[in-house]
């Protein structure tokens, strides 16, 4: 036997794993990290650019359809990355019953888009499993159709004058196609399959939400400013949007390898919708999985409850509250350029912190804990704009709490694993902290009269949790920081065999 023989790898033969899939030999390859950026950047340029339009010309066509432009009171534009905040007064000068009717229209309309961005769980649940089985591209091309098809939609809408409702359907189309949430876990999928279980995994992880929140902002930002500098121009926009969706489409096709190829036969089954539950259950790889698994779903919750309303409670105190009475616009930049700003910092401070504290995952997400604490309570008790700023900058590193549970999450399962352990944490973010958010509001309203703070505090109480959570799972799983990660030998990329 020659020497190069005996020198390469022997891979594992083809077998059948619990679920009845075809496991054969890894055939992936890794791909180059700034040609997936470039993907995820220009696809959330693209995703960012539609969510002020929708509501713009939902806005439009309620003026035509109810009142005269110049009776429209202007001061109404106001979007964030989170969307339309929903409290607003489209036409102050009309009669109080047309006022009504454009309100409970436009109340009607935004209820439809959220139960469209609410179905993205069910493509989530059924993709995230698929691409564990048939390679990770698909999860990168089939959100790019869908976006692209969505923009293409919004255009004819725009240029044909239709019903505001139609636009409905662009974002259905981008629901049915996994949207933004099959495009994050399918690059989180990627960077594990390509990426050792460590420091670079976890900035990776980073990355690529910090690429999600500073694209759709700085988006949402020059869309509102284009549209409201160009009366309106709601077609230009769209056509940018085709071009940045149509540009991410050509690199998958061209430039992004397969990194994850192992199954020979797949068959879609009652088991393969079930995969993602399996991740909760101990395995003989991971004996100890299954709390430590349950946790971090309850961290998720929770932070996701803070994340989907804090901006929200943020955006009503600072508009309505007698200490502040800031404008629409002004609040509007408030929210955006400190989620561009933080993310910058973000990015900057893991890298540092990595390089000469050696931090792992667990550690960089209790300190981003006590920086969403700290920034909570400070807001609270805000009474002037400075403090208001404070609370931003206080809470600068709550952004690492997500990517680093989520790189946690992924050193406890296989590569055939990942798509089905990001897309549970998807549902249950989209799901259950929807509806934890609505209740957070809904205590607002009532108490805002008595202690407008009472809800910042309440989502002081989630964080706080979650930082008890995360110490207690850092003290447990010690051990594995002090060994080190290891892949399993059958679950390498043919790149970490040929480096070991």
């Amino acid at each position: 036997m020659s020497a190069t023989e005996e020198s390469r790898p022997i891979l594992p033969p083809i077998f059948e794993d619990d679920d009845g899939y075809l496991v054969g030999p890894l055939r992936g390859s890794k791909p180059k990290a700034w040609v997936l950026g470039t993907v995820l950047t220009f696809f959330f340029i693209s995703h960012g650019i539609a969510i002020p339009t929708e509501y713009y010309y939902a806005e439009y066509y309620l003026k035509k359809k109810y009142g005269p432009p110049e009776h429209t009171d202007t001061s109404v534009k106001y979007y964030t990355s989170d969307g339309y905040n929903g409290y607003y007064n489209l036409q102050s000068n009309l009669d109080q019953n047309t006022t009504d009717l454009m309100n409970k229209a436009m109340t009607t309309f935004l209820v439809y888009n959220k139960v469209c961005d609410g179905l993205g769980i069910i493509p989530a649940l059924l993709i995230g499993p698929v691409i564990d089985s048939v390679g990770r591209r698909i999860g990168l091309i089939l959100p790019t159709v869908g976006i692209l098809i969505k923009a293409i939609l919004f255009y004819l809408f725009i240029f044909f004058d239709l019903n505001m409702y139609f636009i409905l359907i662009g974002c259905l189309v981008e629901t049915v196609s996994g949207g933004w949430v099959v495009m994050v876990l399918s690059c989180l999928g990627i960077f594990a399959d390509s990426t050792p279980p460590g420091e670079e995994r976890s900035f990776k992880f980073t990355v690529v939400e910090g690429i999600q929140v500073i694209g759709i902002s700085a988006s949402i930002i020059l869309t509102t400013y284009w549209i409201d500098q160009f009366e309106e121009d709601m077609s230009s926009p769209m056509i940018i949007a085709m071009l940045f969706a149509v540009l991410p489409l050509i690199i998958v096709l061209s430039l992004v390898p397969e990194t994850l190829d192992h199954t020979v036969s797949f068959t879609c089954s009652l088991q393969t919708l079930t995969r993602c539950a399996k991740i909760y259950k101990n395995t003989d790889h991971y004996p100890k999985r299954k709390w430590i698994m349950f946790a971090l779903l309850v961290c998720i919750i929770l932070e996701s409850s803070v994340g989907f309303t804090k901006s929200n409670i943020q955006q009503l105190v600072l508009r309505y509250d007698p200490h502040f009475k800031w404008s629409r616009t002004k609040i509007s930049f408030y929210v955006s350029l400190s989620l561009i700003i933080c993310w910058v910092v973000v990015l900057i401070t893991t890298k540092l912190l990595q390089r000469f504290l050696k931090l792992e995952d667990l550690s960089f997400a209790i300190l981003g804990g006590i920086s969403l604490l700290t920034s909570l309570l400070m807001f609270s008790i805000a009474a002037a704009d400075a403090m208001a700023y404070g609370a931003v900058a206080a809470g600068t590193l709550a952004y690492m709490i997500p990517p680093m549970i989520k790189s946690f999450a992924s050193k406890h399962v296989l590569l055939r694993e990942q798509g089905s352990l990001f897309a549970g944490f998807a549902a249950f973010k989209i799901g259950i902290s929807s509806i934890m958010g609505g209740v957070i509001e809904y205590i607002y309203r009532e108490t805002a009269s008595i202690y407008r703070g009472f809800p910042s505090q309440i989502m002081a109480l989630f964080t706080l949790i979650v930082i008890i959570l995360l110490i207690i799972l850092k003290v447990k799983t010690r051990s594995e920081v002090r060994y080190g990660y290891q892949r399993l030998p059958e679950d390498q990329n043919p790149f970490e065999r040929e480096q070991s």
